[in-house]
């Protein structure tokens, strides 16, 4: 068994094993992942703890996999919404700035998939509420695009602007009636007003 295999599975009696057995694996890339990516994603807080006092990298990228380039342990938890995970990457220095490919980081993440707790932790941490993607979308545009009523109203509690567009010149209320989501669309009308 290889340390990913044990972060992946969240054997923590495995993951000491093979960090004792050897010490450098702790930041070895397998399929351009590293062990704390691994387990990050599966959402093994223990695992993350071991892995990040051995020395593992809490912002690491992943390398040479289409389409998560870029991503970082944070990215991964906060998309999965594994909200423990994510607040012990950020209390040993996870960047929240740590983005995909598309400069998507994990707010814009955890908000497109619906995770309000990830979302709202990452804003009381400091996460930009209107911070915007390669795309021009912000994590309100990702909300509302999916939906996710409860985390597009935390977003336009915290700030974010109803009248930012995208790339495509949508703005979220936009992408909310595109798709058909009438009650979000009713809530981000009546806060522009």
């Amino acid at each position: 068994m290889t340390l990913h295999d044990a972060a992946k599975s969240g054997d923590l009696a495995e993951v000491e094993a093979q960090l004792r057995e050897r010490a450098s694996v702790v930041d070895e890339v397998l399929g351009g992942d590293t062990a704390l990516h691994v387990a990050a994603i599966c959402g093994h807080t223990d695992v993350v703890t071991r892995l990040i006092t051995a020395g593992a990298n809490v912002n690491a990228r992943v390398t040479g996999r289409f389409p998560e380039i870029g991503m970082t342990p944070l990215v991964f938890a906060a998309s999965r919404g594994h909200r423990q995970v994510v607040e012990v990457l950020l209390d040993n220095g996870a960047d929240l700035l740590g983005s995909d490919l598309w400069d998507s980081t994990a707010l814009h993440w955890a908000a497109v998939e619906g995770h309000r707790a990830v979302v709202e932790l990452l804003l009381v941490r400091g996460a930009a509420v209107n911070l915007a993607n390669r795309e021009g979308s912000t994590a309100l545009h990702n909300a509302a695009k999916r939906g996710h009523f409860e985390t597009a109203e935390l977003l336009v509690g915290k700030g974010a602007d109803l009248d930012a567009h995208d790339m495509n010149g949508k703005k979220a209320v936009d992408l909310a009636r595109e798709r058909g989501h009438l009650r979000l669309v009713a809530i981000l009308d009546g806060h522009g007003r």
